[in-house]
């Protein structure tokens, strides 16, 4: 997903059914320009629990921001099959 953790923002993930799919890890890399304040992509390594399906939610935000919405929301539905 595209990010810019400079500007504050950062994305979570939340899965409605986690005995199906966790988040394992996730990892920031900048742009290869080098340019300060440029963005660059986060990456997401899920884990499969078991079958079934799930939707994932991803939402950019300022963590310290409280009630107010996210600038980008996106989900995903996931399939996983034995």
């Amino acid at each position: 997903l595209p990010s810019n953790p400079t500007t504050g923002y950062s994305w979570t993930m939340v899965s409605d059914q986690p005995n199906v799919v966790v988040n394992q890890s996730h990892t920031y890399v900048s742009d290869a320009s080098g340019r300060v304040g440029v963005g660059g992509k986060t990456t997401w390594t899920l884990k499969a629990r078991s079958h079934g399906e799930a939707v994932l939610t991803f939402t950019y935000q300022r963590p310290w921001e409280e009630n107010v919405p996210p600038t980008k929301k996106v989900t995903f539905t996931v399939s996983v099959l034995r």
